[in-house]
């Protein structure tokens, strides 16, 4: 449910919009005002989604309230009510970012159509907002096992999360299983021969690594092996199983983890159902001929996520023995290599290189992976609409540099011509409109806080401040010293 303020000296005209707005049963609360001082006092009291202001109003008129809410919220939507007669006074509105303008006598449908183009919107920026809360907890996820298996985590904090998840029991094993579905491997863990055992699971879209802290060794081995058999034919390996070896307290948990992941790396290799870690499996991955950067790369070019992954895998486990310091560096020169190579032939790859340490390198690396398959299906799809979009969001970082449609342009070998046109259809504005957006808003920003007109116009871009005032000027209606001014004032 939305709060909408609705402010009219017209009775009315307040009750007619709040009875169509019932009458449609849309997701609006209604708060009435009369004029623009109760319309300000009831926004400072309320969480207010959405207003709409009649401009002709006694006390406070709906500009000069709406300029008040505006620096209160940036961001409300704010609707203006208006008589042909009052339209070019309406028009002073447009520094407030009005969202669009009703004549009065209101008409439903157009009161609808922008009430419901509101609320649609609001949806899909909730699902985008959901997306990212899923995002961040599986993100959380990934770190909390990446620190876990490079035994960044204290021994006395994993005691309290097992201990939160109501396990204190810590002699167990590490798994991982590959080509299965959680809920299917839960519930073949779920059966009564595994009931006295805990386990956990951490998901990556190429394997499922299982903490299984064991109260009946001998039965869970036992069980494992039988119980597979049935399940998967091994013959086709449809599942792959790869076990370290038991460790008997917490400190000895990442090592469990690393083992699994070098036997699950040679299972592969060898198109195994089940592989326990020995003490040769390092060897015959340290000796390997494959240049594993290459073989991502040539993965990765291929859109085939699950192979290139697990080839991430297994580079890390074939060099897993060297001593910490030259491990680090070894991986990341050779991500180096890999984010270079990607950003050569993917246009507008860009992944923010990690510090280094294994952690950070393993999580930055495996997102490489991610979006360089996301990114060059995405240009399978449409040629240009990715790229536009990294182009308008570089322009967002890099609005006070000199940027021109003639650099981007030649960066994808077209004509100046064409690349303005492709912006255009693919961003809903010109690239200078955008550019000159930006800048503005900044500048504004920048004088509020007190910078002079020379510095603000150097700080957004603009080598000429008298060319930065004209454009100022022209945008809002006002030079930049003047805005400057009536900040300084309050």
């Amino acid at each position: 449910m939305y709060n909408l303020l609705i402010a009219d000296d017209e009775q009315l005209e307040r009750e007619a919009i709040a009875f169509l707005v019932k009458k449609r049963k849309l997701p609006f609360n209604v708060i009435k005002a009369k004029n623009g001082k109760e319309a300000i006092n009831e926004f400072n009291k309320n969480k207010i989604d959405f207003i709409i202001l009649d401009i002709k109003m006694p006390v406070i008129n709906g500009i000069d309230a709406g300029k008040k809410i505006r620096e209160i919220n940036d961001t409300v939507p704010i609707v203006y009510l208006t008589a042909w007669s009052n339209f070019n006074f309406a028009k002073s509105a447009i520094s407030i970012r009005a969202l669009e303008y009703l004549v009065k006598p209101i008409n439903k449908n157009e009161l609808y159509k922008v009430l419901e183009k509101f609320i649609e919107k609001n949806k899909l920026e909730q699902a985008k907002k959901n997306e990212e809360i899923k995002t961040v907890v599986n993100q959380f996820s990934k770190s909390f096992f990446a620190s876990l298996k490079h035994g960044l985590v204290e021994t006395e904090i994993l005691k309290k999360y097992f201990n939160i998840k109501e396990n204190n029991y810590f002699e167990g094993i590490c798994l991982i299983v590959s080509e299965v579905k959680i809920e299917k491997l839960k519930t073949f863990f779920e059966q009564k021969d595994f009931y006295s055992n805990h386990f956990y699971y951490f998901l990556a879209s190429d394997r499922t690594t299982i903490i299984v802290f064991l109260k009946d060794k001998s039965s869970f081995f036992k069980q494992l092996k039988i119980i597979s058999q049935p399940y998967y034919n091994k013959s086709s390996c449809d599942i792959t199983i790869s076990l370290g070896s038991i460790f008997s307290n917490l400190k000895e948990l990442p090592r469990s983890i690393k083992e699994a992941s070098i036997a699950y790396s040679i299972a592969k290799k060898n198109n195994e159902t089940i592989h326990e870690f020995n003490n040769i499996d390092e060897n015959i991955l340290k000796d390997s001929s494959i240049n594993y950067i290459d073989e991502i790369e040539k993965a990765i070019l291929e859109c085939n996520r699950k192979k290139a992954r697990e080839l991430a895998h297994s580079f890390f486990d074939s060099i897993a023995f060297l001593n910490k310091e030259k491990l680090v560096e070894t991986y990341y020169q050779n991500f180096l290599i890999l984010h270079h190579t990607l950003s050569k032939k993917i246009p507008f790859f860009r992944i923010e290189k990690p510090n280094k340490t294994i952690y950070e390198i393993e999580l930055t690396l495996f997102n490489m992976i991610d979006n360089a398959i996301k990114a060059l299906k995405s240009d399978l799809s449409d040629k240009y609409k990715r790229i536009f979009f990294e182009i308008k969001y570089e322009i967002e970082i890099n609005y006070n540099k000199q940027l021109t449609m003639d650099f981007y342009s030649d960066l994808l070998n077209m004509n100046t011509k064409y690349f303005s046109k492709l912006f255009k259809n693919y961003n809903d504005i010109s690239f200078i409109d955008y550019l000159t957006n930006i800048r503005m808003t900044k500048s504004q920003k920048l004088l509020k806080e007190g910078n002079s007109v020379k510095e603000t116009a150097k700080a957004v871009g603009y080598l000429d401040s008298a060319y930065f005032s004209k454009v100022f000027s022209q945008k809002f209606n006002i030079s930049p010293s003047q805005f400057k001014q009536t900040y300084e004032e309050k």
